[in-house]
């Protein structure tokens, strides 16, 4: 190493008296290299008390050098760095296996800058692996996380690749090719790369830099071990992670295939993919979409999960145009957008121009494909740059495939809960329709059994008084032909007859008043099931009022305290509601206690989605074997007390029963 024994010499003749110290090597007369260490310094003058360089001869200099042979030092150090390497491996992940070999080679070289880049098969692309300790902590601030260099597009650095040797750049900043450095990056003083080949082909370099004197041919042998051991080692742990990652990717695309098959809710596959993914494929992002038009050109967010992006919140509906989404569903074949400026992709992709604005810089988007159909895509976002990779990709399509089984399951199971459910809506209008039936049916029988009881009744008591007035007319007719000695004989024997026939006529027309009250009821009942309803919300404060007021005199001729409370508003018919208001308060007057003053109240409360009213009375009671009856066609309580012909309650039943309502009863007697 002769340039580094002159540069010793030159030192020490400047020297003022400090001793001066190198590592070199040397050759021995017999022809074996060595590497030694050499300490010089000048003899001092005793007379002087100062230093002098001379030899006892006038003018001559004299020099003190110890030589140390350090061969046996200078490899075991190479060694044990080897050694440490080795016993570090095994229980660390590669970056840290690399940061501690660049560690190691800093250490030896005395370098301040340490990095190492895996070289990619097509020779063309460089792939940042990791920078040494010294060098995160307190080289290099730079913001420039770019970790794929095209080897035509990287520094000097790379001029070990294009060369296919070791280089050495002891005067970085006079080298005409340098392409200078990012913003923040520590400046290059020199530098020393060195590229580690497998066959023909080279596979990684390791670089040290910014060492205070020059690097030599020891410092290359010394990092080229280094980086040769560091590949072996890294090679192994790069196949056993492979094979540890494809295990973990099989057992978590199990797992996503088995809980999207325990579940047939969207909301759920999509929490439960979105958990397991994140373990195979980190994201700051995950969005769903899917397929909303035939044609693919509509598309809906099915799903979303992470950072938030205006207008592409779930619910939210757009175009493909301009969308990832939208290639890879047209295409059928995934896709990763990872620009090194977002504006690179503000023409072709201007929805995810949009996107990168909230710090996402990486995307990777998958087709979801189901029975041969897209039925919509799955995307990945990143805030790290260059965050996926073509491995990623053929993984996230695995994915893709289960949550499109998945989603076509639920898709299936909910057309069949919905044809269940509109068979089971149609079951119940079926029942529902049963069962006005059955009671229209309960209905006609029971006015067929007026019609041949009730009328009947009338009729037989019409034709047992009109053979009263007969045979009336035959005695008034005799009574008249008949020869009389006197008016007063004359008027004894007409006026029996004739007020027979008075008395018959009355009970005639008596029952011919109650046929037509029972054949106005019956019309009345008729018209009320068959009147168009017109529902809206009602106010039932006014409506009660209005009902109130057209019943004030039999109100006021009962001397009834009422009370009305605040009303809670409902949808209804305003001409029914306001029927069922009448015939209750009717009722509710038709059977008061003469005992004792009447009260009734009306009353109203909120019950979940329905409104339910209150009319209470203290009046006679009803007795709980007739609560049944009472509002079934023609029934009354007390017959000969009361007018009527007990239609007002089955009125009331069905009117509410049109309105979709109910009605019952609560009391005792008394």
């Amino acid at each position: 190493d002769q340039d580094i024994y002159y540069l010793f010499r030159k030192q020490l003749f400047k020297t003022t008296g400090n001793p001066q110290a190198c590592e070199l090597r040397m050759v021995k007369k017999d022809g074996p290299a060595f590497w030694a260490h050499l300490e010089a310094s000048v003899a001092q003058d005793p007379s002087t008390d100062s230093f002098r360089f001379r030899s006892g001869k006038a003018g001559e200099l004299v020099v003190r050098i110890v030589m140390s042979d350090i061969s046996t030092r200078k490899r075991n150090a190479v060694m044990e760095a080897r050694l440490r390497i080795q016993i570090f491996a095994p229980a660390h992940s590669l970056k840290e296996l690399l940061q501690k070999t660049l560690n190691e080679a800093e250490a030896l070289t005395g370098s301040q800058v340490g990095f190492y880049h895996f070289v990619e098969p097509d020779q063309d692309t460089l792939t940042l692996q990791a920078w040494s300790a010294n060098t995160l902590q307190h080289m290099c601030q730079t913001t420039d996380h770019v970790t794929h260099y095209p080897v035509n597009e990287a520094g000097v650095w790379a001029d070990c690749i294009r060369e296919r040797r070791p280089v050495v750049h002891n005067d970085y900043a006079t080298l005409p090719h340098r392409k200078g450095l990012p913003a923040g990056h520590t400046p290059v003083i020199r530098e020393l790369v060195v590229p580690v080949l497998r066959g023909d082909a080279i596979v990684a370099i390791l670089g040290v830099g910014n060492k205070t004197e020059n690097y030599d041919e020891r410092d290359i042998e010394t990092v080229a071990s280094l980086a040769d051991l560091t590949w072996d080692i890294a090679e192994r742990k790069r196949a056993e992670e492979k094979t540890a990652r494809s295990a973990a990717e099989m057992a978590i695309i199990a797992e996503i295939g088995r809980v999207v098959g325990a579940t047939l809710d969207f909301n759920e596959v999509f929490e439960r993919v979105a958990t397991e993914s994140h373990r195979l494929i980190p994201f700051d992002r995950l969005l769903v979409n899917l397929k909303k038009t035939p044609d693919g050109d509509l598309y809906i967010a099915a799903y979303v999960s992470g950072i938030d992006t205006p207008g592409r919140r779930v619910g939210t509906l757009y175009h493909g145009h301009g969308t990832t989404s939208g290639v890879v569903m047209n295409t059928r074949v995934g896709i990763l957008v990872q620009p090194d400026d977002p504006e690179e992709i503000k023409e072709l992709y201007p929805n995810l121009y949009e996107t990168f604005k909230t710090e996402l810089r990486s995307t990777m988007s998958v087709p979801l494909i189901s029975m041969d159909e897209v039925i919509g895509s799955m995307n990945f976002r990143s805030k790290k740059l260059k965050a996926y990779t073509e491995q990623d990709l053929r993984l996230a399509e695995k994915i893709g495939m289960q949550v499109a089984g998945s989603i076509r399951n639920a898709e299936l199971f909910d057309d069949l809960s919905q044809s269940e459910r509109k068979l089971k809506k149609s079951q119940e209008v079926l029942a529902d329709r049963n069962a006005q039936i059955q009671s229209k049916n309960k209905e006609i029988e029971q006015v067929v059994y007026v019609v041949s009881h009730d009328l009947r009744s009338p009729l037989v008591n019409i034709d047992g008084y009109g053979r009263e007035v007969e045979y009336a007319i035959a005695e008034l007719d005799k009574a008249l032909t008949a020869d009389h000695t006197s008016r007063e004989a004359l008027l004894a024997a007409a006026l029996p007859p004739v007020r027979e026939m008075s008395a018959a006529l009355r009970y005639i027309r008596g029952s011919a008043a109650q046929m037509d009250s029972l054949l106005t009821d019956i019309l009345k009942l008729s018209r009320s099931g068959r009147t168009a309803l017109t529902i809206a919300p009602l106010n039932m404060n006014e409506l009660v009022a209005g009902v109130v007021a057209a019943s004030d005199f039999q109100i006021r001729k009962a001397g009834v305290d009422l009370h009305v409370a605040e009303l809670p508003t409902c949808r209804g018919d305003a001409v029914q509601v306001s029927q069922v208001f009448a015939n209750l308060l009717s009722n509710a007057l038709k059977y008061l206690d003469p005992n004792r003053p009447g009260v009734i109240r009306i009353s109203g409360v909120i019950k979940g989605e329905r409104a339910v009213y209150f009319v209470e009375d203290n009046g006679i009671g009803i007795a709980l074997a007739h609560q049944n009856k009472i509002f079934e066609l023609f029934q009354r309580l007390e017959p000969l007390k009361s007018k009527g012909e007990g239609l007002g309650l089955a009125i009331v039943r069905q009117a509410l029963g049109r309105l979709d309502g109910e009605v019952r009863v609560e009391s005792k007697p008394g």
